[in-house]
């Protein structure tokens, strides 16, 4: 039984290596330039004592390797950046500001409870009012 059908056009394999190869490139051009935002020009042993790797891998991986998954997640921790940005280009750079998120939550879940025990009112209004003088540092971590 002849398995060539199975296989894909020999242009096709090239044109989805060369795909791979700029997802690649982008990549490693997206990690210098955070590095660079971060730590300046010549912040790559920075970089690779954050990461705590050889400063010769982390200088691969800014010129044509993909680090590791886990170095990824490492990276886009150090650099406040979503790994969806760092492994694509798209999406948000920046995650979202997850505190705001659960203050406002928190503020629309005692506001349902007000409506269910209205004599809660004064004591959860005296709570989300010193929530809401909590510098916002705070309120987030």
């Amino acid at each position: 039984m002849n398995d060539l059908t199975s296989k894909a056009p020999q242009g096709a394999v090239r044109a989805d290596e060369a795909a791979q190869v700029d997802r690649s490139s982008a990549i490693c051009n997206r990690l210098a330039a955070l590095r660079e935002d971060l730590f300046g020009p010549r912040g790559k042993s920075e970089m690779a004592r954050r990461l705590a790797i050889r400063p010769s891998t982390y200088d691969r991986y800014e010129r044509d390797r993909v680090p590791p998954a886990d170095l990824l997640v490492k990276i886009a921790r150090i650099a406040n950046v979503t790994l969806e940005w760092l492994m694509t280009g798209e999406g948000p750079k920046r995650p979202p500001e997850t505190g705001d998120v659960e203050v406002e939550t928190l503020t629309r879940q005692f506001q349902e409870v007000i409506s269910v025990h209205p004599g809660l009112r004064q004591g959860v209004t005296q709570l989300l009012n010193w929530v809401d003088r909590l510098p916002k540092q705070v309120v987030r971590n």
